[in-house]
Formats: C-alpha cells, structure tokens, sequence
C-alpha cells in the first residue's frame, strides 16, 4: 500500500518535474541539481546513516524516530507562506513520509546507503527543479 502511494506521488512529481524542465533556465536548473545532490545525500547520511550505526538493543526506535523526523523535517518547507506545492502540502507531506518509510526498508534490508541516496538525489533534484519552476521562474 505505502509503495503505491509512495510510487504514484514520484510518478505525479515527474510529470510535472518534464513539464518544467526544458521551460527552466539553466542556472536555475544547475542551481536545482547541486542543491538536490547536496540535500539529498546529506540527508540521508543523517536520518538512514543514523539507524546503519544503531545498536540491535535499540534498533527498532531508532528507526521509527528517524521516519518520524524525516517527514516532521519536511512539514517545514511545506508550511512556506505562499509557496505552490505540486499537489498540495497533504500530498507532498504524505509522499515524503511514505518515502522515508520506503528509503529506510532499503537501507535496513541491505545495509547501505547508496540506492536511497541516489533515490533520494533523484527526487529532491525534481521536486526543486518543479518548485523553482512554479514559485521563481
């Protein structure tokens, strides 16, 4: 169930993110992918790194406290004053939930990072490229 959620709000995210994406000017898209891959991996050496490095005694709040902080960190940039989200803030809160839900299973499952850093990359460089698009084109 989360994954469908989860795959239909990257799938709504990536038409909006084409539709963008050649109207945008290059600095602002060159802007978008540094900032996309500077977030993105930071990120997930934060909230994923955290529960690779946990104790198994503790393992299991350390990883409901990260999926909890990973979507409470981004109600923040949901809640910018006249921001237009593609789909809403409910939609993009719930989509980043349900990827962090998703992106930690990964990471616990195979022990690393790299497929939902570059998973997490890949979006963020779409969701700024759309934002950038939307609020400051």
């Amino acid at each position: 169930m989360g994954f469908c959620c989860t795959y239909s709000c990257f799938c709504y995210l990536f038409c909006v993110f084409f539709a963008c994406f050649f109207k945008i000017r290059f600095p602002l898209l060159l802007m978008a992918i540094i900032a996309g891959i500077i977030n993105g991996g930071c990120e997930e050496l934060f909230w994923r790194g955290l529960t690779l490095k946990a104790t198994i005694k503790y393992k299991k709040a350390v990883i409901i406290s990260s999926v909890i902080g990973f979507g409470i960190w981004h109600i923040t940039l949901a809640t910018i004053s006249g921001l237009n989200l593609p789909g809403g803030m409910y939609l993009f809160c719930v989509g980043v939930f349900l990827s962090g839900v998703l992106w930690q299973f990964i990471a616990y499952k195979m022990n690393n990072l790299i497929f939902v850093t570059i998973g997490h990359v890949l979006v963020s460089i779409t969701v700024y490229t759309t934002l950038i698009y939307q609020n400051w084109q």
